[in-house]
């Protein structure tokens, strides 16, 4: 395992994304018990190619950055398989390197988006809203 993200939910399961070695999320009981995982490597729905960061929503939904496939990938919280959004590139909504990803009270998804050196936010479904920050050294 080479855990790179770890999230614990409203029910106190420890979901430990990105074991981004193995290019699997795996989920603990509160305690640390093995519960199950989902994904595998590979480009197709569920597959991921080094996931790093994870956020679950209120609804328990675990999103998930599928940094070498540029995208973002979405299940519910059995691990099945919800959707997907995003794209390799530099236009708005597409990706170069999506890392991190934290959901706000209002259900917006913000993803720092490492290769494009910015943040991008979506609304819960995924629609890309706007973006923030630029490469370089001044505040922005």
């Amino acid at each position: 395992m080479s855990p790179d993200d770890v999230y614990v939910d409203s029910t106190g399961r420890i979901i430990s994304v990105a074991d981004t070695g193995n290019n699997r999320v795996q989920v603990f009981d509160s305690n640390g018990k093995f519960l199950f995982k989902f994904g595998s490597e590979g480009t197709g729905d569920g597959q991921f190619n080094t996931p790093h960061g994870i956020a679950i929503d209120s609804k328990g939904m675990i999103f998930v950055a599928d940094t070498g496939n540029a995208r973002i990938q979405v299940f519910d919280p059995n691990g099945k398989f919800l959707f997907k959004f995003g794209s390799k590139g530099s236009e708005d909504g597409q990706f170069q390197g999506p890392a991190s990803i934290v959901i706000d009270n209002k259900g917006r998804i913000f993803v720092a988006d490492t290769g494009n050196a910015r943040i991008q936010v979506f609304d819960s479904t995924g629609k890309y809203l706007f973006k923030f920050g630029s490469i370089g050294s001044e505040d922005s």
